[in-house]
């Protein structure tokens, strides 16, 4: 989901709104364009935005002021609780995902308040916390499904999970994740569109000790595809990765270790990790994209600095952001699971099959 240019002006109004005293007065529009480099239409949209939202008020003849708290539909308390160590915060993915919560959150008149807690913690203290802070909802990130059992009998609020850690395909709750069949199937056509038959995969499943639905997903999608296309099933292209070079080298040396007529021509291997592929590929002789095609799942910025550049999938988190937000505003909402599916992005990091 691509921001507009006039949502862009309004986030960084919102900011030097809040640093306005109450009542303050907002530059003019004619200062706005010149200092934004935009039309009026374009200021004129992010001012109604603003409006929209109660952070200002527009006065004719006068301009546009900060709303004063007395005059000002509060907002509502959603909490966003965060299921994994706090230090993940650092996840290149994780930090532009919050920041995003929040700023879409803002526009459906809600706080957003984060809380990171440890699976290992005690989630009797956790709903206390809840319950303290008296939230008009929860977007629980990563829950496990022990969790979310006591959740469902103890919270009566809505609650959305995004990316929730257990089953879901009946599942009984709000919830909404990436659609991992038809990641694994824009991969496995790219690849085969290019002739590989020998794919690999690198998982990250149990990293940090933590078992993740996703990552099981990912792995029997993966078996599904080649069964689908009748190419070779063994247990040697299946491999451990995790989530940094290391752990990517560490999965990558055996597989690319293997005599030419056995060793993978691709691999499916995830952001994270594959720059350890690299490595591998690099003290064994081994050219990419010429001997061998790397593809990558997150389309995390700047794919990590290596080259050649990335192909990734884009699991579109913005999506399911702006989903997860609209069913926690629903009223009684029909627990439902939303799958959002993923976006291709084709660098020089795959190329056809020579072998």
């Amino acid at each position: 989901m691509n921001i507009n240019k006039y949502e862009e002006i309004a986030d960084v109004l919102r900011q030097e709104i809040r640093a306005l005293p109450e009542g303050g007065k907002l530059p003019s529009i004619r200062e706005l364009k010149e200092r934004h480099n935009a039309s009026q239409a374009t200021i004129d949209r992010s001012l109604a935005m603003l409006e929209a939202q109660g952070e200002v008020i527009r006065r004719p003849n006068s301009g546009y002021f900060r709303v004063c708290w007395e005059g000002r539909q509060r907002r509502k308390l959603l909490l966003f609780c965060f299921f994994y160590h706090k230090e993940q915060l650092q996840n290149p993915l994780y930090g532009p995902m919050l920041l995003e919560l929040i700023r879409q959150a803002a526009m459906h008149n809600y706080e957003l308040s984060p809380l990171a807690y440890d699976e290992s913690g005690n989630v009797e203290v956790l709903l206390q916390r809840i319950h303290s802070l008296d939230p008009a909802g929860c977007l629980f990130l990563g829950c496990s499904e022990t969790a979310s059992e006591q959740f469902k009998t103890h919270l009566q609020l809505p609650v959305v999970h995004l990316y929730p850690n257990f089953p879901l395909e009946e599942c009984a709750e709000c919830a909404v994740d990436t659609d991992n069949k038809q990641v694994m199937h824009l991969l496995m056509d790219h690849l085969c569109t290019l002739g590989h038959e020998r794919i690999a995969l690198i998982h990250g499943q149990s990293f940090d000790g933590t078992y993740m639905t996703h990552q099981e997903e990912r792995i029997d999608a993966f078996l599904h595809e080649l069964t689908a296309r009748g190419l070779p099933v063994t247990s040697r292209y299946i491999v451990y990765g995790g989530f940094n070079v290391d752990c990517g080298y560490e999965g990558a040396m055996p597989l690319l270790s293997q005599p030419p007529k056995r060793r993978p021509t691709a691999i499916i291997a995830n952001d994270y990790n594959a720059a350890g592929v690299y490595q591998a590929a690099h003290e064994l002789g081994l050219r990419i994209p010429g001997d061998l095609s790397v593809v990558g799942i997150d389309n995390l910025p700047g794919d990590q600095g290596m080259l050649p550049r990335l192909t990734s999938i884009d699991i579109c988190w913005k999506n399911a952001v702006a989903t997860a937000l609209k069913m926690v505003a629903t009223e009684n909402p029909t627990p439902k699971l939303a799958r959002i599916p993923g976006e291709l992005f084709v660098r020089n990091s795959t190329g056809r099959n020579i072998q």
